[in-house]
């Protein structure tokens, strides 16, 4: 018989150094998890961050795009003024790294403060006047986040400025707060119910004017403006203003029409005399009938209008609440319009005021005028690299304003 071979166990050597090793291994593991969840964690802040800020300026952007009166005051002046109940605005202010939005509600005649965004640092964002327009707000949001900085910066066009007057800008240049009133177009419009034209009814001096001006109820109607015109524009003229300027004697009748499409009016009966001459009227000539000839008719052809040639660039019409007898939105898909005109228009009542998009791929066309069915409008579109885009647009009640 060979010699009995003996099991042997583990040394205590080998035992520590396998210890070792396990602890190594879970050492690196844990070190490798707590690096991931670190990172994921990071991310996730800085994703709130971003995200917040995102939403932030989507959130201003919509609630005052549609602005009616806007002026930017310090934070200050802002809660002072929300603290002593000055009625009829409401408040956007930025402080402490919040965007807060103060809102008057007339029922209970008190306003309710709410944060907008937590993470945005408010020494370092701002609303700030464009200084060659008049209706443009810059907006710049900028948040940090540990060692990095988030910000975002738009361009918040007042759509309503030019649709109320012309004249009509940003109060303030640049600050932390802006006071504004509102009226999204998605809202109920308040039509006007009533107009009353008030001014002198002679002109007694030669080439005199009477200054005519109109009552608009109700105080708060939408479109609060009118059209002018005058029966007969061989005695008298009449401005966009309703400035009435005499020519000859005679008697006029001035009418003012709602520019929102309710159709109400208001007309001015105006004598007018005192002028160098009057117009001779033209004497009736009786001619006695000879016997008419007979005559093979002429056909005239009946001419075809001119064609609208095909567009250099897509241009759509956006459907949805926006689209309505006085406004419609378009778009141009990837490409950039500068310019917009009014070609033609079968109705001689409709103004067309563009309003291009801050990216320049999209535009409201806003229309003032009594809008009737199938009235339609020529525009010109002019694209930033000199490409023009002709379109045919036509209303009606069940489709609104599509592309004919």
């Amino acid at each position: 018989m060979g010699p009995k071979k003996v099991k042997k166990g583990f040394t205590l050597i080998e035992i520590i150094v396998a210890i070792v090793l396990v602890g190594l291994v879970s050492g690196m593991a844990y070190s490798l998890l707590m690096f991931s969840n670190r990172m994921l964690a990071n991310s996730n802040k800085h994703y709130d961050v971003q995200n917040d800020i995102r939403l932030a300026s989507s959130y201003l952007t919509k609630e005052l795009r549609f602005a009616t009166d806007l002026e930017i005051i310090s934070v200050s002046d802002s809660k002072t003024e929300v603290t002593s109940g000055v009625t009829g605005y409401n408040y956007f202010y930025i402080e402490n790294g919040i965007v807060n939005q103060a809102i008057y509600d007339e029922t209970t005649a008190s306003y309710s403060v709410k944060p907008i965004s937590k993470l945005i640092m408010g020494t370092e964002s701002s609303f700030v006047k464009d200084a060659s327009k008049n209706n443009v707000l810059n907006l710049t949001l900028t948040a940090n986040q540990e060692e990095k900085k988030y910000s975002v910066s738009t361009a918040i066009v007042l759509e309503n400025f030019p649709l109320i007057s012309s004249s009509k800008a940003i109060v303030g240049n640049s600050g932390l707060a802006v006071k504004y009133k509102t009226k999204a177009p998605h809202a109920s419009l308040i039509q006007v119910t009533s107009i009353t034209i008030t001014g002198d009814t002679a002109i007694t001096t030669l080439d005199g004017q009477i200054d005519l001006d109109v009552i608009i109820l109700p105080n708060d109607a939408s479109i609060k403006s009118v059209v002018w015109s005058i029966s007969d524009t061989g005695f008298a003229s009449v401005d966009s203003a309703g400035v009435v300027t005499a020519q000859n004697n005679g008697t006029v009748i001035v009418t003012a029409i709602a520019a929102d499409g309710s159709g109400i009016s208001d007309t001015h009966t105006i004598t007018i005399s005192g002028q160098s001459s009057t117009p001779t009227p033209t004497p009736t000539i009786t001619v006695t009938p000879e016997p008419t000839p007979i005559v093979t008719p002429i056909v005239t052809p009946t001419p075809m209008p001119t064609p609208i040639p095909t567009p250099s660039f897509p241009v759509n019409v956006n459907e949805g609440s926006t689209n309505t007898s006085n406004a419609f939105d378009v778009d141009f898909g990837n490409n950039k319009v500068t310019t917009i005109q009014l070609v033609e228009s079968n109705n001689p009542l409709i103004v067309l005021t563009p309003q291009i998009g801050a990216s320049k791929k999209n535009a409201t066309l806003q229309l003032a005028g009594l809008v009737e069915i199938d009235d339609w409008i020529i525009v010109r579109f002019i694209h930033e690299d000199g490409r023009i885009a002709v379109v045919k647009f036509v209303y009606s009640v069940s489709t609104k304003w599509i592309k004919a």
